[in-house]
């Protein structure tokens, strides 16, 4: 799963702590690490990273996904799933908003995306690799 997450901290040091939480709730590794101040909002900090899921089928990986934002945040605006004309699944994703009245695990947390990564998720994705750092 692909995870953009945007923290409401003082320092990449204080985000990349967040993403430790962010781990520990997920129960799962984070790979691909990237994280830069926000230039929109100086005060806010995006975070780029991946995590895994099992294989399965199309359902056991959307509900997987599901259960996998659920640890982060209550509140999800859910997009999808998109099939292509083949019946494949195209696409799968989520979006988190503090200021919507939702909320958070990581207090920090305001605003965060998911996408299930269809690529990787398919049999022939399955070894690729994430580039960035891991917790």
């Amino acid at each position: 799963m692909l995870w953009h997450l945007m923290f409401r901290v003082e320092s990449e040091k204080k985000a990349l702590h967040q993403l430790q939480r962010v781990s520990a709730a997920l129960g799962n590794e984070l790979n691909g690490i990237e994280c830069k101040r926000y230039w929109k909002i100086p005060e806010l900090w995006e975070c780029d990273a991946q995590s895994a899921l099992r294989p399965g089928s199309v359902t056991d990986l959307i509900t997987a996904s599901l259960l996998q934002a659920n640890c982060l945040a209550r509140g999800w605006y859910v997009l999808g799933p998109y099939f292509n004309g083949g019946g494949e699944l195209e696409s799968f994703s989520g979006i988190f908003n503090l200021k919507s009245g939702s909320r958070a695990t990581a207090t920090s947390l305001e605003w965060a995306h998911f996408e299930l990564d269809v690529e990787a998720a398919s049999p022939a994705g399955r070894g690729r690799t994430a580039r960035g750092s891991t917790l």
